[in-house]
């Protein structure tokens, strides 16, 4: 954690960018996972078996995985989506509601933040609840100041999703953990992945994308605070 003066140029200093499912994958390797918003739409149509949906990642080297996740498409008693993984339904602002059974050693939300009308006091239940004590929370977002929507804006366009209420910075982030009375937290830049526009794509236009993809981490490499997004851990 860094203090931060909150100065118009003031220097931030923040480590290389990371790889972000390879990151979240080990930190959870054989440990028990609570892994929130976990169903993940696009990802089930799209990334199921792919290499690229978190939940599948962790489910492969976990100890256990329980996912919680409020999508309409879930089963009603839940979706078993390995030997030792599923994923439940509830509302991940109640979490209090949902049987857990062992504490979880990582809490992971995956691009879930960016989602949240309150994140304050969405990190807040997360830090208060005594179920997940001694537990390590993993918060991933994407960036507000990412090089790749920095390029999007000349063309008139943003990368935001619709369900999205929120878009977080550096500052901002620190700001929220500050103001949800955290005492330690790290964050990690983590470099852009376009694997949806790459599955949907024909193969030139993937080329194409991945050609992209090269250029812009190249640029996140040079300007970790231009990175696609953010890795925020803290301890529960």
């Amino acid at each position: 954690m860094k203090v931060l003066e909150y100065t118009a140029v003031e220097r931030l200093a923040c480590p290389r960018p990371v790889d972000k499912l390879d990151w979240v994958t080990e930190l959870c390797r054989d440990k028990r996972v609570l892994d929130l918003g976990a169903y993940d739409e696009t990802a089930v149509e799209l990334k199921e078996g792919t290499g690229w949906w978190l939940h599948g990642r962790l489910f492969e080297v976990a100890r256990w995985v329980v996912g919680v996740d409020n999508s309409p498409l879930l089963p009603a008693d839940g979706l078993e989506t390995s030997a030792r993984s599923r994923i439940v339904p509830g509302d991940i602002l109640q979490l209090e509601a949902v049987p857990l059974g062992e504490s979880p050693d990582v809490v992971v939300a995956g691009e879930l933040i960016e989602h949240v009308p309150d994140p304050v006091a969405f990190l807040q239940g997360l830090s208060g609840d005594p179920r997940f004590a001694g537990a390590t929370a993993v918060i991933t977002t994407p960036n507000a100041s990412a090089f790749y929507n920095f390029l999007l804006g000349f063309f008139g366009r943003e990368s935001t999703h619709h369900d999205h209420v929120a878009i977080h910075s550096y500052k901002t982030l620190n700001t929220l953990c500050r103001k949800a009375g955290l005492v330690d937290w790290q964050l990690t830049p983590y470099h852009a992945r376009f694997s949806e526009m790459v599955l949907r794509s024909s193969k030139p236009a993937r080329m194409g994308v991945l050609g992209f993809e090269r250029f812009v981490n190249t640029v996140e490499t040079a300007f970790p605070l231009l990175s696609g997004g953010w890795i925020l851990t803290f301890p529960l």
